[in-house]
């Protein structure tokens, strides 16, 4: 079979040799075998420059004969592989690359990294920085400032899962979640410079709030035109409604809001977003009051909407429905404005001079890796997320003791395929499926329960040290991290209810009401198993949850960043100077 392999591959070779005789224009004497890098990319170029259509199948046969030149991580096959790479790159728009790459990459997939390294390069180049320059800006913990609450006792869990009462003037940082109950209202103040509310019945988490270091003195909160500096906002609702207005956010920043459907994108909007289980007709909704907001489904389909418009989204047997304009979107955008103005004129103009010391935000996940690995990272991730997986894929190969960062940057990078990640590496390292588990879960805090029930259901016998490590990273969402994990291993129900009560002694209370109520059988055994670790041999379970610390150990616990593989060197892009066709 092999030697029919090589003849095959050899026909083909002097196939496209004949052929290039007459398509590439080389110099007198040199053929696509000898050629070096530079004419192979300004023959190559002017093939494609001429014939566009055709630049998918062209740039197929390019890389075959780049890679009959030797080893595929050989310099030679690198530098041919680079060369067709940066023509490819030089004639055809970015929108219509990932399209002319796909017949290349599911032929050769072992020249994936070196193609999408050298696409990483030339856009650094472009940009007019190196790929070592990528994630520099220091950012601190952002603050949020609660501005009011109204109607009642509201529900404020911390980034450790303590639970208290949501105060006026309390200062909130990342990690929280606040919970409201019928006629209950929060409003909150960003200091990026936008507000929200959320409304009654609401369950809101701030996942991520980091701001790039600026002089509060020189910025005005009640009306501001742009946002002081740089931020990183991620936020989601689980159930409930908010209205939320945002000051223009700066280039680098981003504004993104999790639903169970799907994620909203902000740039600089007055908008409302509800989830509202139920509803069957639009299970989630959106409105643009002022400004655009793209709105992106798990399954990867985007749509956008403008000042004025509003849709509906809800899950069908054949994928997501929009429903344009959804029953009651015209009072809710009348709202929203009215909302955003109340809010502007009840900030004052400096709400943060007595919020807490700047705190350095942790490591994001694209800095927990070698700069080249970051670099090829956020370039496949430009090429759709089928590229993404295989690059991942072909990193986490290359630099195992890399792969829970690995997993977690391209869940930063492109949520939407956070479980799927989470699963295509553990199923090949499944001896850090526990870090694998907690770092994509640090990563898309709103993706952990799906994430941690994917996983113990993967592995069984991993069921416990998943629902500790996930719980670990994110306490605020222990209960609902414990119900997923306990749908999915009924049997062990109420070993999960103890171990993440356990973990988080301030969540046992939830997180046995939660479990309780997705296994309804196991609930006395769930009750009894967490009063016998907290002393109470009858089941009753102290109000505050206070069971004693008994942490299992290190199970889980995400270990210190190890000393990173570095990626191998990208090449540098050759410039493109296609010679005339007619030369």
């Amino acid at each position: 079979m092999l030697r029919s392999l090589l003849i095959a591959m050899t026909l083909g070779i002097a196939s496209l040799n004949a052929q290039n005789a007459n398509l590439l224009p080389f110099p007198a004497g040199v053929t696509v075998q000898t050629a070096t890098p530079q004419q192979l990319s300004d023959a190559v170029g002017v093939v494609i420059k001429a014939d566009p259509a055709h630049a998918a199948s062209l740039f197929e046969s390019a890389l075959g004969a780049a890679r009959m030149r030797g080893l595929p991580d050989s310099l030679e096959v690198r530098n041919a592989v680079s060369a067709v790479t940066c023509a490819l790159a030089a004639f055809i728009s970015p929108e219509s690359l990932p399209d002319a790459l796909k017949p290349a990459f599911e032929k050769y997939p072992d020249l994936i990294l070196t193609v999408v390294a050298t696409l990483s390069a030339i856009n650094s180049q472009k940009e007019g920085k190196s790929s070592s320059d990528a994630n520099t800006v220091s950012m601190n913990l952002g603050n949020v400032r609660v501005l009011k609450v109204e109607g009642g006792k509201v529900e404020f869990v911390n980034s450790t899962g303590a639970i208290s009462n949501l105060k006026e003037g309390m200062f909130i940082q990342q990690g929280s979640k606040i919970v409201t109950d019928k006629n209950e209202t929060v409003d909150l103040v960003f200091e990026n410079g936008s507000v929200l509310q959320i409304k009654p019945e609401t369950e809101f988490y701030i996942d991520q709030f980091e701001q790039a270091p600026f002089e509060h003195k020189g910025f005005t909160y009640y009306k501001p035109a742009s946002e002081p500096a740089s931020s990183r906002i991620k936020l989601s609702i689980a159930e409930g409604t908010i209205e939320v207005d945002v000051a223009k956010l700066k280039n680098e920043s981003h504004y993104q809001v999790f639903t169970p459907l799907g994620s909203a994108a902000i740039r600089g909007t007055s908008f409302f977003l509800s989830s509202q289980k139920g509803n069957q007709n639009a299970p989630v909704s959106i409105g643009v009051a002022e400004g655009r907001v793209q709105f992106t489904t798990a399954a990867g389909d985007s749509r956008s909407v403008s000042t004025g418009q509003a849709f509906g989204v809800s899950p069908m047997p054949s994928g997501i429905l929009f429903t344009p304009n959804p029953e009651g979107f015209a009072s809710m955008l009348s709202t929203t404005l009215e909302t955003a103005t109340q809010l502007r004129q009840s900030t004052t103009a400096t709400p943060f001079l007595a919020a807490p010391a700047p705190i350095p935000a942790p490591p994001s996940p694209l800095s927990r890796l070698p700069a080249g690995q970051s670099a090829v990272l956020k370039q496949a991730e430009l090429l759709g997320n089928p590229i993404l997986l295989q690059v991942a894929q072909i990193l986490v190969q290359a630099t195992p003791q890399l792969a829970p960062q690995i997993s977690a940057v391209v869940a930063d990078l492109s949520p939407n395929i956070a479980v799927q990640i989470a699963l295509d590496v553990s199923r090949a390292l499944p001896a850090q499926l526990p870090l694998i588990a907690a770092y994509v879960s640090s990563a898309v805090p709103y993706q952990s329960p799906a994430i941690a029930s994917a996983l113990a259901g993967l592995m069984p016998s991993q069921t416990l040290a998943v629902a500790v490590a996930v719980s670990q990273v994110v306490p605020s969402r222990a209960p609902a991290v414990a119900s997923a994990i306990a749908r999915v291993a009924p049997d062990q129900a109420a070993s999960i209810a103890v171990v993440i009560a356990t973990t988080i002694p301030n969540q046992t209370v939830p997180v046995a009401q939660d479990v309780s109520i997705a296994i309804p059988s196991q609930g006395d055994a769930i009750i009894a198993a967490l009063g016998a670790v907290s002393g109470n041999p009858g089941g009753v379970i102290a109000p505050s949850g206070g069971l004693q610390n008994q942490n299992p150990g290190s199970l889980g616990q995400p270990s210190p960043t190890p000393a990173p593989t570095p990626a191998p060197t990208p090449i540098q892009p050759l410039k493109a100077t296609p010679v005339s066709p007619s030369a």
